[in-house]
């Protein structure tokens, strides 16, 4: 990597993006006929997140440095981790009345490296690293599982209501808590 300064530039920048305008662009290109053909409807394009995967990179001196602590880490992580924790980083309750969620951990050590991934039903955590590099990694696969409530509309004091899919852009935001924990 040449320019680390300016390659955080340009991630932080992805989370400042306006992507609703971006992504209407992008649609006047492959679909310039869109809303006129719908006549008297006249309906707007309502984007959302099927799945999503963020990541951030933590860069050592060296290889052998980095695999000293990783180590360690995946000790810790697989001998005092357990499903109350994996839900905690998830952000969910760790008693549900309504729903009991499939919890797994799993631990590989391939010809790539080593790797630890917890799973909450379809979403997941991971630490792997790649040379020099410590990669943690939040994939959603299911969106509807994470819930992240706002206040209606007409009344910002009011009750959070919804969930991810409601306004898919504020898990852009949210997810990178999750790979920091």
């Amino acid at each position: 990597m040449a320019n680390w300064q300016r390659a955080q530039e340009l991630f932080d920048e992805q989370l400042q993006t306006d992507w609703v305008s971006e992504l209407d662009a992008l649609q006047q290109q492959v679909h310039p006929l869109h809303p006129g053909h719908l006549g008297q409807m006249p309906l707007q394009y309502y984007w959302t997140v099927f799945q999503s995967e963020w990541a951030t990179d933590v860069a050592f001196r060296d290889e052998a440095e980095l695999q000293t602590w990783f180590d360690r880490w995946l000790r810790h992580a697989f001998l005092t981790y357990d499903s109350t924790d994996v839900l905690r980083f998830l952000g969910r309750h760790v008693f549900s009345r309504r729903r009991h969620p499939r919890i797994k951990t799993s631990l590989h050590h391939q010809f790539e490296g080593k790797r630890i991934k917890h799973w909450l039903d379809h979403n997941s955590l991971k630490l792997y690293t790649h040379g020099n590099v410590l990669r943690p990694e939040a994939t959603i696969n299911n969106a509807d599982e994470i819930r992240i409530c706002r206040p209606p509309a007409d009344d910002p004091q009011g009750k959070p209501v919804g969930g991810a899919y409601d306004e898919p852009w504020r898990i852009f935001r949210s997810v990178p808590s999750l790979v920091k924990k």
